[in-house]
């Protein structure tokens, strides 16, 4: 559905007193530049619509659905990025399987897996969440802050507490397009 010319005007008249810069000639001026052929689009066909079968990756888009990395599109609308690329060539993880297993123990596949699940862009089929918890002093903010940030930079991962969650009011939007909740 079009946005209405009454709305735009509404918009700009209201943004341009709230500056202190309204005049007419200045709302003119904006209304004809909004609508000099910018192409607009709806919420629905950019950030508002499911999020595409992909991850963003410092030298392109991996796409679950082809499994390949392509070239990188505005069309994703992609709010954060790695800040490393994504070897397709290297499957082996042979020094990643020993830290972990170093680190985690028994527990090791079990955050590889969970780790896997936070680049899915979806939570069809599998919605999860993991809990560490322990008295201190066992590496739970080390793994965090060295590993975890590490991977998905610190830009892309919320800081958003359980009860805060459980809080439909205080969370609506705030973690929307973050890779991860630490």
């Amino acid at each position: 559905m079009p946005i209405s010319k009454g709305s735009i005007s509404k918009a700009i008249h209201d943004k341009l007193t709230s500056v202190g810069k309204w005049t007419s000639q200045n709302q003119r001026k904006s209304y004809e530049f909004i609508n000099s052929g910018i192409p607009r689009k709806q919420f629905q066909d950019t950030i508002g619509h499911p999020p595409e079968m992909a991850f963003n990756f410092l030298n392109g888009v991996y796409n679950w659905s082809t499994g390949k990395l392509e070239p990188h599109n505005k069309k994703y609308y992609f709010k954060g990025c790695t800040n490393y690329p994504l070897d397709m060539a290297n499957n082996e993880t042979s020094e990643t399987n020993k830290y972990f297993k170093l680190l985690l123990g028994e527990n090791a596949k079990t955050m590889m897996e969970f780790i896997g699940y936070s680049f899915y862009p979806s939570y069809e089929p599998i919605q999860c969440i993991m809990i560490l918890k322990n008295e201190g002093g066992d590496g739970k903010t080390w793994f965090t802050n060295h590993v975890i940030n590490a991977m998905f930079g610190t830009n892309n991962v919320s800081n958003i507490s359980l009860d805060q969650l459980a809080d439909v009011k205080t969370t609506n939007l705030s973690q929307l397009n973050y890779f991860i909740n630490m």
